[in-house]
Order: structure tokens, then sequence, then C-alpha cells
């Protein structure tokens, strides 16, 4: 993710002539549980522009989406240059062609879960029937004020911030079942703990790789590749 966003950033304010800070925040994974989480999610996120009084339909939103990508079954296909590649040859070799490092890169949008085995009308029928409940319900939560209009949205700076914006604190789970959540919660502060130990049983270990490698590190993990002692 980090080499993605940093790709992202730099190609776009070079595209737009600027420089600074673009993304608001560092990427950050949350676990969804549930599928009542993962339908909150799925709304969240086609919802996003009609819920921010942009756009009335998530089909009138012109941004990147995955909602119009959903409707149509297509791949998401997307071409561009390949920059690591780029400037690794022109550091041994002057003269090369952008034109031999331009890549196309082509994905599939995964199913929701309950639906990975249901035909591609029936989906968008459902997508169709969720969405227009979701604006509805949208509709009535903004107090049936009127939309912006993408022509309006596309007049102003994406780089706009609000004098005052909000900060929300972030959260590592996503469940709507408050007893479940809890226990996620203190599992994850349990791992954390275990995490630490193993990392300061390595620095103990004082450079002793043999001992390192007796170090058992909890499941799904692996130890740390920066800040490591000398020696290893």
């Amino acid at each position: 993710m980090r080499n993605f966003q940093s790709g992202v950033a730099v190609s776009v304010n070079r595209l737009l002539g600027r420089r600074g800070r673009f993304w608001a925040r560092e990427y950050d994974d949350v676990i969804v549980e549930g599928e009542e989480a993962f339908w909150n999610c799925y709304d969240y996120i086609n919802g996003n522009p009609v819920k921010a009084g942009l756009v009335a339909t998530p089909k009138q939103w012109k941004g990147v989406s995955s909602y119009h990508y959903a409707l149509s079954g297509k791949a998401v296909v997307a071409s561009g240059l390949n920059r690591n590649r780029y400037n690794e040859t022109r550091r041994i070799h002057r003269n090369v062609d952008k034109k031999d490092f331009m890549e196309t890169w082509e994905f599939k949008l995964s199913q929701p879960p309950t639906w990975k085995h249901w035909s591609h009308s029936k989906r968008v029928e459902a997508i169709k029937e969720r969405t227009y409940n979701l604006c509805r319900h949208l509709k009535k939560q903004r107090m049936y004020k009127p939309v912006i209009g993408m022509q309006r949205v596309l007049k102003e700076s994406p780089f706009n911030s609000p004098e005052k914006p909000k900060r929300k604190p972030r959260f590592r789970f996503l469940c709507m079942d408050p007893e479940r959540l809890k226990e996620l919660k203190a599992a994850y502060r349990m791992y954390v703990g275990y995490y630490k130990s193993c990392i300061n049983a390595l620095f103990n270990c004082k450079g002793d790789v043999s001992k390192a490698m007796t170090i058992k590190w909890p499941p799904w993990s692996y130890p740390p590749t920066r800040q490591v002692p000398i020696g290893f």
C-alpha cells in the first residue's frame, strides 16, 4: 500500500503541477467481521458522495468508483508508466524510451460472499435495489436538501479542506455486535503484547543468531524488517 499510494501521490501531483502532501492520512487496514458490518461498509463506499450531498445517486458520480464496474461486470483496466522499472533502468542506461515501460493492469472486483454464486443479472438487480433504498435513507438523513451536482463539484479544487475538519478516532475492527467487539479488542491487545515481548527478546539476543531463531513469533506475524539489532 505504501508503494501504491506513493505512486498515486507522485503521479497526480505531477499532473496537477503541485507539490506537498497528497493523502490526508497514511493507510490503515480495518478488520470487518460479520455480514452486517460488511454491508455497512458496502453501503458507505457506494453512498459516500450521496451522503456528502455531492450527487443524488452513485450513478451520477464521475470519480473513480467500484459502483459502475459492479453493474457492468467488466474488469478494471488501467495503463501507465512503471516508474520503478523506468527509474532503475535510467540509472544504468541514459537513453531509454518511456514507451518501453508502459504497462496495463487488469483485475476484477470480488463479489460479496453471499452473492458469489448468483448470476450477473441477479447481482445487478440486488445492487440497484440496495442502492435505491440507501439513497432514500440518505436523502431523508440530509433533510431533503438539494445536492451540489457534478458540474459544481468538478469546479472545486480537490485539495480544499474545511476550516474545522472532523477528526474521528481510528478503529481496528468493524463489528456490529458489542460483545464480540470486546472479544476482538481483547484478543488484539494480547496479540500486540505478545509481539512486543518477542521484539524485546530479539534485542536481548545481542547478535546471537541461533538464540534469535528460537523466538516463537505470534501466528500470522513476522519479525520486524527495520530497527533490527546489528548482527542480524
